[in-house]
């Protein structure tokens, strides 16, 4: 399946996508990932890099408690 055949260019999305998300879990802000990104939009930003990762989901559950959500 030729889909499946790595490529330069399925080598630098993953790049980027990591290190955005890595960007996100240290706490960047949207504007500052679009701009490192070089997004015109940060709806770009929003809709392609920002999901929930294990580190996310552990800030989030932490931050819950704090405020007793």
């Amino acid at each position: 399946d030729l889909e499946e055949v790595p490529t330069k260019e399925n080598y630098i999305a993953g790049f980027r996508h990591t290190h955005a998300s890595l960007l996100f879990e240290a706490g960047a802000t949207i504007k500052e990932v679009q701009t490192r990104l070089g997004h015109s939009s940060s709806k770009t930003t929003l809709d392609i890099y920002t999901h929930v990762t294990p580190v996310s989901y552990t800030h989030l559950r932490a931050h819950e408690t704090e405020l007793h959500l």
